[in-house]
């Protein structure tokens, strides 16, 4: 059995194996088992978050890579222009102000989908029948807002977002996924169109019913008539994990069967001065995101998603207060890091920057986790994905045909030879071997891989080897210790407790089907003890043998004798076996 403790690594190796393929299967939108797809995988992709936050956290904070600024909604604005989401008017001075400091462009992390209305419906109506309904668009303020992206429209980014998508392929019913549904379509105004990508690439019959990219159902878009003097838009949705930590994006969303992109990626196509290409695979899926001007590939899974490298924890990014944009002063306070605030120059700050004007007040709820931190305004994830984006330094999830490969050889291969050799060595060996492969694993993975962006499903690797360890370290622990008990039974009554010892430690010193020795063998019984015998009590002669042979053990136990017999009142022991005693005699 003790030879064969490695098979025992095997069911390991299997649910390992079988945990890695799932998730891989997932990225790629080939999980076609609704149960793997909805409860497997998500389980697969919380664990290899952990693993992932683990290297981030160890591979330490990295700055922006680009001047890329966020303009706050803080509780000092609150404050002062009153609660969230503020009058038209003011959202558009605080626009019109970040330009006029230079902002090369501008992304707006929120959505304006209702009217502001600020004359209420029963006054509006008198003032129109006493002829004075001239005076209600003095009090509204929808009109600013629509001139300030009027004015800006080549340099700003709206944002919309949406209540509920689906995949269609996976789809039950119609029900489930109603993207054909008239009233569904409605609710993708047909001006979207222009905030798609510029070049769409691939097969001519692309069926938006046969894919397993994320598709828009319900919409939430900014008022109509914001959308007819906007130029660009993007989705500002974020996806997390199953533990509520986000660590990708989706980078393009089909609504009404046209591939839909996200704000950060709208941003860096200003910045670029690109143009967005996508290219569709025969099976519906993405086979390229791409700069077309340039022809730069963004790295993304079959489903269109990128995996977002972090730059370290919450205020990563340089922010300033809303309030600070539009006062007169010069200089402004400026957040890096939660408790580094320094006073820059407004102009020199915001000049040529590409600016996220999102929320971070508390009361507002829009937080986030992050690999890096638990607590994060959304509108700093955004900024992460636009630094990558134009930095071209976004994480590669290693997901190719050879990654896989690599992977699946160490846990296979790799595998079973690492519990072959554990079995073989003692508990420290074993230990050393242990800490060896999983230290120069990890220097591959962190120094190698991820420090160059490249962040390889290896969680289940770690698992892998660390359960075969502990697994086959404590099988072992049973057998010896199982081994020991049934040495110390068997022999305890006829050899002395030290040899019993030097057995258990070295059970190599037995040797099965016997061996010729020579021994000292010694008798001893009591003179003339049958005439002395018959003179005593029974019970009394029983107790003086019992203390007799008992005291004579202990003699022959004292020497590391081995007791043989008691016959009669006769002791017969022997030296020399099983342990070598070189003067036994």
């Amino acid at each position: 059995m003790k030879n064969r403790v490695w098979l025992l690594a095997l069911p390991v190796v299997v649910l390992a194996v079988c945990s890695f393929w799932i998730g891989e299967l997932g990225i790629d939108g080939d999980l076609t088992n609704s149960m793997l797809r909805d409860r497997a995988f998500p389980a697969v992709r919380v664990v290899e978050g952990w693993f992932t936050n683990t290297k981030f956290n160890l591979r330490g904070a990295q700055p922006p890579k680009n001047k890329i600024v966020i303009v706050e909604v803080d509780n000092a604005s609150i404050t002062q222009f009153g609660r969230w989401p503020w009058h038209r008017d003011v959202t558009a001075y605080v626009v019109d102000k970040i330009f006029e400091a230079g902002a090369k462009a501008v992304g707006l992390d929120m959505v304006f989908s209702e009217p502001d209305v600020r004359v209420p419906e029963p006054l509006a109506a008198e003032l129109n029948k006493a002829n004075l309904g001239h005076l209600v668009n003095r009090f509204e303020t929808d009109s600013a807002l629509e001139a300030s992206f009027a004015r800006h429209q080549n340099q700003l980014v709206t944002g919309f977002t949406l209540s509920m998508n689906c995949q269609p392929i996976y789809r039950a019913t119609a029900a489930d996924c109603p993207i054909e549904d008239p009233e569904s379509k409605a609710l993708h105004p047909e001006e979207f169109a222009k905030f798609g990508f510029d070049e769409i690439k691939g097969p001519l019959a692309f069926d938006m019913m046969r894919t397993p990219l994320l598709s828009m159902v319900d919409l939430i878009p900014n008022l109509p008539m914001y959308d007819a003097v906007t130029r660009h838009s993007g989705y500002f949705n974020a996806y997390p994990d199953g533990d509520g930590v986000i660590r990708r994006t989706n980078l393009v969303m089909l609504g009404n069967g046209r591939p839909m992109t996200s704000l950060p990626m709208q941003l860096a196509k200003l910045a670029l001065g690109e143009k967005l290409g996508i290219e569709f695979t025969e099976d519906h899926r993405v086979k390229h995101i791409y700069f077309a001007k340039s022809g730069r590939e963004i790295p993304v899974s079959p489903l269109g998603v990128m995996e977002i490298n972090f730059r370290g924890p919450g205020f990563t990014f340089p922010y300033v207060s809303a309030l600070d944009v539009v006062s007169d002063e010069a200089h402004v306070n400026v957040t890096r890091g939660l408790a580094s605030v320094t006073q820059e120059s407004k102009n020199d700050l915001l000049k040529d920057a590409v600016v996220l004007f999102g929320i971070s007040a508390l009361g507002v709820f829009d937080m986030r986790a992050f690999p890096t931190d638990s607590n994060v305004p959304g509108v700093e994830g955004h900024a992460t994905i636009l630094d990558n984006l134009l930095h071209n330094d976004m994480m590669r999830h290693g997901s190719s045909n050879f990654g896989r490969i690599i992977l699946l050889l160490l846990m296979t291969l790799g595998a079973v030879t690492f519990a072959w050799t554990t079995q073989k060595l003692e508990a420290i060996p074993a230990l050393l071997l242990f800490v060896v492969v999983m230290a120069g694993l990890s220097v591959t993975d962190l120094k190698l891989l991820f420090a160059n962006n490249q962040n390889w499903n290896t969680g289940f690797l770690y698992l892998e080897l660390s359960g075969i360890f502990v697994l086959t370290i404590a099988m072992k622990y049973v057998l010896e210790e199982r081994n020991k008990k049934f040495i110390k039974g068997a022999f305890a009554r006829y050899v002395a407790p030290a040899v019993v010892d030097s057995i258990i430690k070295d059970p190599a010193k037995l040797t099965v089907g016997g061996n010729k020795k020579d021994l000292t063998i010694m008798f001893s019984d009591i003179r003339s003890f049958t005439t002395f015998s018959e003179k005593l009590d029974p019970k009394i002669l029983s107790n003086f043998l019992n203390d007799y042979l008992g005291i004579m053990t202990d003699i022959v136990f004292e020497f590391e004798g081995t007791l043989d017999k008691y016959i009669g009142d006769a002791v017969m022991a022997f030296w020399g076996s099983p342990l070598y005693q070189p003067k036994h005699a």
